[in-house]
């Protein structure tokens, strides 16, 4: 079977980009199952995925737009002391977790000021080239439930991979 819509995909990938190995040990694989077709994962990813079988390794680059999206200058905003922990040291660099409305947005510190810090809440990995390698693992018909969740089950015992 290949990989189209309403199929579910379990692969392992590596990931870097031009600048570092994102942190991981080099050759190091991270799992990741999806329902190719709903918008799930990086449209990138599974464009090059698309028509794809179990058994497969693949390597491929990944341009901003079909990854993180490309880096905005206007998403990089000043945050005031008042609004932070007063008895934390921030650090440029740190990442953090922030409530807002009622959605959870990540940032990183900047800069850290007398004041306040300048939060980056781009992606870390906007603007940047994509380098994948992924080893197919399954690909297997979605279920109903898992194409109406748009996510796997995550119940679901991995086979071998086969090409279906």
């Amino acid at each position: 079977m290949r990989i189209g819509r309403d199929t579910t995909v379990r692969l392992e990938y590596h990931v870097e980009t031009a600048r570092e190995g994102l942190g991981h040990r080099a050759g190091e694989f991270h799992e990741l199952s999806f329902v190719a077709g709903r918008r799930t994962v990086l449209p990138g990813l599974e464009k090059a995925l698309w028509g794809r079988k179990a058994g497969e390794e693949v390597s491929f680059d990944v341009e901003p737009d079909q990854g993180f999206g490309d880096y905005d200058q206007g998403l990089v905003q000043f945050i005031g002391r008042s609004y932070l922990a007063a008895d934390y040291d921030y650090q440029a660099g740190e990442r953090f977790k922030r409530e807002i409305g009622n959605q959870v947005v990540s940032y990183t510190v900047k800069e850290v000021r007398p004041d306040g810090v300048m939060a980056d809440f781009n992606h870390p990995l906007a603007g940047q080239r994509l380098f994948f390698t992924v080893r197919i693992r399954e690909v297997r018909p979605a279920t109903e439930a898992e194409a109406a969740a748009r996510e796997p089950d995550r119940r679901h015992r991995p086979r071998e991979a086969n090409d279906g």
